[in-house]
């Protein structure tokens, strides 16, 4: 029977609870969870090998199931858990808090921030094991791209709330194959360097100019190794800390025509144009300390709001002296047709179309990735 078992550790506060995770003080990892992360990476690259959207749909439902295909490909088994919880309530660094917004909040009583949910600790581990269903044949295309899902979920992902903000983030520590080892995890940046190009080699990503329909691997893809520190959390901060000061107008005034159109819609005005900041994704918002006014930017079809999640992946990636930071860039499509941008302020409602079209349009994401001087540069193609 084909087997897959992979060995993974926390890097990061991992908040994931149950269906009350802020009631929930009972941490668990479930194996829904964790398919459901897989399923999100394999659908990232299996894009490369079968070009359409359609076609990575009907070979998802057939590796992890769906009501037409009836079950998954395979078992999965959460084994050798060892987790350390914290309690919520615990002071966080600041970069961490704008990171892990809604899990981490500001307490002014306390004049610091405060996890807002209970949490696993980084340092805790466990191993995931998929077993090949009895009477299901093996489709070697199939087994391909759910060992490198395994390999992206601890290369650029991480579990729970606010893992696309380096929370949660998880490291591949082993992959076996029927008891044979796979893969061993780098041991320095120059090694993890050489792992991501390995994986996007293995991936052969076509030469296409349009970007992706939907957020997975494509020759537009950019990863940045670009800090070190021998405290992940410390680290993770560091991150956190650049994004605040990078995105916030009031410190390093980036943007300052971002600015003006969000004043303009709190002045009751009407912009034909959307900051280009909302390229890091819907929604978001802006306040005015002056007049305490708020401007809420957010996706709009119809009369329901519509969500992008941000393109852009922060892992902390654990190393034999000190982890390391990793900015992932995944461009692809930021809004389906017939979704507009929509401002508001003070009742002032605006509404502009997505001017986000190309993978030039996401560059603040990518002036953010240049901003760190010491940033290392993965090979994409070739």
């Amino acid at each position: 029977m084909w087997e897959l078992e992979a060995h993974f550790s926390v890097v990061t506060p991992l908040f994931l609870g149950g269906a009350d995770p802020v009631k929930d003080e009972e941490l668990s990892l479930r194996v829904p969870s964790l398919k459901g992360a897989l399923r999100f990476w394999y659908r990232a690259a299996a894009l490369a090998r079968l070009g359409s959207l359609a076609r990575v749909r009907n070979e998802e439902a057939a590796v992890f199931g769906s009501t037409k295909t009836g079950q998954s490909l395979f078992l999965a088994r959460v084994e050798d858990v060892n987790l350390k919880t914290v309690n919520k309530g615990e002071k966080v660094l600041g970069g961490i808090a704008y990171l892990g917004y809604g899990v981490a909040n500001w307490n002014s009583k306390a004049r610091a921030a405060l996890t807002t949910r209970p949490y696993i600790k980084p340092g805790s581990s466990f191993k995931l094991r998929l077993l090949l269903r009895p009477q299901k044949e093996i489709n070697q295309d199939y087994i391909n791209d759910l060992k490198l899902a395994v390999q992206a979920l601890g290369l650029f992902g991480g579990l729970g709330a606010r893992s696309r903000r380096g929370l949660g983030s998880l490291g591949l520590m082993s992959l076996k194959e029927n008891g044979q080892v796979i893969w061993s995890p780098p041991r320095t940046i120059d090694e993890l360097k050489h792992k991501y190009e390995e994986f996007f080699r293995k991936l052969n990503l076509p030469d296409n100019p349009e970007l992706p329909e939907y957020t997975a691997f494509s020759r537009h893809s950019r990863v940045v190794i670009v800090a070190a520190d021998r405290n992940p959390e410390r680290l993770l901060n560091t991150v956190g800390q650049a994004m605040n000061h990078y995105r916030s107008y009031r410190k390093d005034k980036n943007y300052p025509r971002d600015h003006d159109v969000a004043r303009e819609i709190a002045n009751h005005k009407q912009p034909q144009e959307h900051p280009v900041r909302l390229a890091f994704g819907l929604p978001h918002n802006y306040f005015f300390s002056s007049d305490k006014s708020i401007v809420n930017v957010s996706g709009q079809k119809g009369e329901e709001e519509y969500r992008r999640a941000s393109p852009l992946f922060i892992h902390i990636h654990p190393l034999e002296q000190e982890p390391a930071a990793v900015l992932t860039f995944l461009p692809a499509n930021f809004l389906p047709s017939g979704v507009e941008i929509l401002m508001t302020a003070h009742g002032n409602r605006v509404k502009v179309p997505s001017g986000i079209k190309t993978v030039g349009d996401f560059h603040p994401i990518t002036d953010f990735m240049d901003s760190f001087s010491q940033r290392m540069e993965v090979k994409i193609g070739g």
